[in-house]
């Protein structure tokens, strides 16, 4: 799942970039839209924000926010699972519902709170791994994480020189140091990924205008279908397999659920029953 989370942070800098080029505000970027809104609320006669940007980058949070409470709706937990109760796939696909009414919103007046909501619906797609929290619409805590975790690192490997061979400190801080590993294999990636996004949204801007939204849109609502695809092969997986088959296993299914399985376990190959009776009858 780690590459599907990359393949939205790079997603996401391509929203981030297109937005601000195309309506001049950067629809990830709360920290800084809140910080520029209480700058002219401070200050009224800034010369750098009137009151129609302050309105417009307030809307912007607004909408980020409100697409967050949307997935909160949709997703109940913040671990990836598929056949769980996680509706990824449709948050997904709503997400890319988003970015294509911003992309056809005629006068762009409300196009940057379309794309705010849609970055908000995906950066709320919170999900763990390796202990790792993994935010795909914008990277300033994922700077601080690399930045914290290879500290960490670093002081571990220090102390590993002054630690006897076998001695259960250095067990502890061995333990910890493959942890934080783990953790900078999933946050570097992630940020450089974000990274290439915003370079590939600069380039596509340069030679196809707004419709670089319509790369984003294609790839998130392809990802959502696929991720419902799998969702729908594993619940159908589960209903085989717990005896609700009426009696009937069809050839195609069981051939589809060996491929699926090796998808999902790595290799591992999935034999299906030779026999899947009636409840009740005994098998042969």
């Amino acid at each position: 799942m780690l590459i599907f989370g990359n393949i939205l942070a790079m997603m996401a800098g391509m929203v981030d970039v297109a937005s601000i080029m195309c309506f001049n505000v950067t629809t990830t970027h709360v920290t800084g839209n809140t910080a520029k809104v209480g700058m002219y609320i401070g200050h009224e006669s800034n010369e750098k924000i009137d009151a129609a940007k302050a309105k417009q980058l307030g809307l912007c949070v607004l909408f980020f926010c409100f697409g967050s409470f949307l997935c909160g709706l949709i997703i109940p937990k913040t671990q990836v699972h598929i056949g769980g109760k996680g509706l990824y796939g449709t948050a997904l696909i709503a997400e890319c519902a988003l970015l294509l009414i911003a992309y056809f919103d005629p006068n762009h007046e409300f196009a940057p709170f379309w794309a705010a909501m849609a970055s908000g619906l995906q950066n709320a797609m919170c999900t763990m791994h390796f202990g790792a929290v993994v935010r795909t619409t914008h990277v300033t805590g994922c700077i601080t994480d690399i930045g914290s975790t290879a500290g960490r690192a670093a002081i571990l490997l220090v102390r590993r020189l002054f630690l006897r061979d076998g001695s259960g400190t250095q067990l502890l801080d061995e333990a910890e140091l493959h942890v934080d590993k783990r953790k900078l294999l999933v946050l570097v990636p992630l940020y450089l990924f974000f990274l290439l996004g915003c370079i590939v949204g600069a380039i596509s801007y340069r030679e196809i205008s707004h419709n670089t939204f319509l790369i984003p849109a294609g790839v998130t609502g392809c990802m959502g279908l696929i991720y419902s695809t799998l969702r729908a092969w594993e619940e159908r997986r589960r209903w085989v397999l717990s005896g609700r088959s009426n009696g009937r296993w069809e050839p195609r299914v069981a051939s589809g659920l060996v491929a699926f399985n090796t998808f999902l376990g790595g290799g591992r190959s999935f034999e299906p029953p030779i026999f899947c009776g009636k409840p009740g009858e005994k098998r042969v």
